[in-house]
């Protein structure tokens, strides 16, 4: 008898895993929960969440509930009887009442090593946090955020530069290459779910503009962000009351020659940020209303840019 799966996602994070479990020869899947179609783009479109569009692509049974606090929607997921479902990158907190009704719980495709990094933004963490190891974690989920027992854990190693995207992507494609060993390790009890370490947790919160606004104290930590805040909600600075946004940039350790916040001229066409630490050296900014543009571009586009103080 096949068990009887529910999957709960949005964005494209989870669809090589959903894809392969939509495959597996034990599993039958009897609904496909995602947010409801938005509009997007500058004609404001009705535009499908990527789960929803695979789902109807694939002819699966598609509902899309702006809240899964109401009773009436409760008692439509309990009709399907789901022995299993499988979430990531929803969107939505799940209720303790939907927590409850697959009768093997409820299981998180979580992108990170728990208990590291619990909470919503977990892969721009890492990479702000300059972690070596990034990974998948899936959990049996409970009624806390991100404190239910692991079932089990794969690694990844961080290469020095790796952005949001591309790190996103490669843990979204690792989660397509271990989700039937891990779930069917634990129908099978191969893997046993172990209970979290709490003193060992670290949280991430949902990330809004504010948190990308740049500070000079570190230009190394700097740097990070620049990568891990990419595309949302991106690292921007101020200049004669504009938004800039540093799409790119390295960090070359210095002796500070001038105020934290200050652009410097460099060498060959280059600019740097001043930063308590050393030099931020952009490679591609924008400037609002503007595409991105390289930076060596700047100082001809903005004469007075140079020696200018950055809020």
């Amino acid at each position: 008898m096949k068990h009887r799966l529910v999957i709960f996602g949005s964005s494209a994070f989870g669809l090589p895993a959903f894809s392969v479990m939509a495959k597996h020869p034990a599993m039958e899947v009897v609904g496909v929960i995602s947010q409801p179609d938005r509009p997007q783009g500058r004609h404001h479109e009705l535009t499908p969440t990527p789960v929803s569009a695979w789902a109807r692509e694939s002819s699966l049974p598609l509902w899309q509930f702006p809240s899964l606090q109401e009773s009436a929607i409760q008692e439509r997921l309990a009709a399907l009887r789901p022995d299993i479902a499988l979430v990531a990158a929803y969107g939505l907190i799940l209720p303790s009442a939907v927590l409850s009704i697959p009768s093997r719980g409820c299981i998180n495709i979580h992108g990170s090593l728990l208990p590291r990094h619990r909470g919503a933004s977990p892969i721009a963490a890492a990479i702000a946090e300059g972690d070596a190891m990034a990974g998948i974690s899936y959990m049996l989920m409970d009624a806390g955020v991100d404190t239910g027992p692991v079932i089990h854990k794969y690694a990844l190693p961080l290469h020095a530069d790796i952005t949001h995207p591309e790190l996103e992507q490669a843990l979204s494609d690792l989660a397509g290459k271990t989700i039937q060993t891990a779930i069917d390790g634990w129908l099978d009890g191969t893997y046993v779910p172990v209970a979290q370490d709490n003193q060992l947790a670290t949280r991430c919160s949902r990330l809004t503009k504010e948190d990308g606004r740049a500070h000079w104290d570190s230009g190394r930590r700097l740097s990070r962000l620049i990568r891990a805040y990419t595309p949302w909600p991106g690292v921007w600075t101020e200049w004669n009351g504009q938004a800039i946004k540093l799409l790119a940039a390295t960090y070359e350790a210095t002796t500070p020659t001038a105020k934290p916040g200050t652009v410097v001229q460099l060498e060959q066409r280059r600019w740097g940020i001043m930063c308590g630490d050393g030099i931020i050296v952009p490679s591609l900014v924008q400037f609002p209303g503007k595409k991105p543009q390289p930076a060596a571009t700047v100082p001809g586009s903005y004469p007075t840019f140079i020696g200018t103080q950055l809020n």
